[in-house]
């Protein structure tokens, strides 16, 4: 029968392999996977000069895209033109609730103080004693081409928005806010007769001030102290550091502890803005014609 003649799987792995092992080296023709001593040469050669040449052709552009680059600053500072003030902790949206009574040692609670304990310790006096760096500096602007790494007085926080709870414990929550770092901006004082209305704007200051997003709101502030009360000095200003991360960990960028005291149990939205001559969107990418400020909003429920 016609089926007495077919291979068996057996035989044709056999052949299949046998196949493959000729195909690999065949001793008779001198080829290996099909190819003899010289059009493996041949192919070799193409490959070796065609991957020498495109590396070759990326170093050179490399090369010239780093004459472009200066690691000590920004090629273009007009990316963001101006800092925007930002709050610690942040959370999605601005919104700020939790129930009191406070539950320390909580994840709830944790996720409120842990981001405002690392900025703590970070403004420990044992962290700012590097003495070829770190300097006492004045309120004055720095006007020298090298970085100034100014020390921090952490007392200037207060005794309120200190660990363990930061004032979450007792309803009277707070927030380390600062200005974010903008390569090479230096702050401007108002123009004379220009100062908010107000507003006590001390000589080298960047007050911060803060105020219910509405009347409505303000009723329902009860307080709102902030610390140092006349704001950030002149004296951080202006951030020059390039790519060197461990200059970049020495640089402490200044903050304020605001406090806030508001009725419990009601929505209250307040906004903080940073006040100096030129704290307003310059033309660059993302900017835009709203001021510089941010909303939170509060909510602390009592349930006891």
């Amino acid at each position: 029968m016609g089926g007495d003649d077919e291979l068996t799987f057996g035989q044709k792995a056999a052949l299949k392999w046998a196949g493959f092992k000729k195909f690999m080296y065949n001793k008779e023709a001198g080829t290996v996977m099909g190819r003899n001593g010289k059009a493996w040469a041949q192919l070799i050669g193409f490959y070796f000069v065609f991957y020498c040449s495109l590396a070759a052709f990326w170093a050179a552009m490399l090369t010239i895209f780093l004459q472009t680059v200066d690691p000590l600053q920004p090629t273009w500072n007009s990316y963001v033109s101006t800092p925007a003030l930002a709050h610690i902790p942040s959370f999605k949206n601005g919104k700020i609730e939790y129930d009191l009574p406070w539950k320390s040692g909580s994840k709830e609670a944790d996720k409120f103080t842990d981001p405002m304990l690392k900025i703590w310790w970070k403004l420990d006096p044992e962290n700012q004693t590097d003495e070829v760096y770190v300097e006492d500096c004045p309120d004055t602007i720095n006007n020298e081409k090298d970085q100034r790494f100014c020390r921090y007085l952490r007392e200037e926080l207060g005794d309120v928005c200190v660990p363990p709870h930061f004032g979450y414990d007792l309803g009277t929550p707070c927030l380390y806010v600062n200005l974010n770092k903008v390569w090479g901006w230096v702050p401007e004082p108002f123009p004379e007769g220009e100062e908010p209305e107000g507003v006590i704007v001390e000589e080298n200051r960047i007050p911060i001030t803060c105020e219910g997003e509405d009347s409505e709101d303000d009723e329902h502030i009860l307080n709102i102290t902030v610390t140092p009360s006349d704001g950030i000095s002149y004296g951080y200003f202006p951030y020059r550091l390039g790519i060197d991360q461990d200059q970049q960990k020495l640089y402490i960028n200044p903050i304020v502890a605001i406090q806030f005291n508001i009725t419990l149990n009601q929505k209250v939205r307040i906004v903080c803005r940073p006040h100096a001559g030129n704290l307003k969107p310059l033309p660059g990418i993302f900017n835009s014609d709203q001021p510089v400020e941010f909303v939170t909003e509060f909510k602390i429920t009592s349930k006891e």
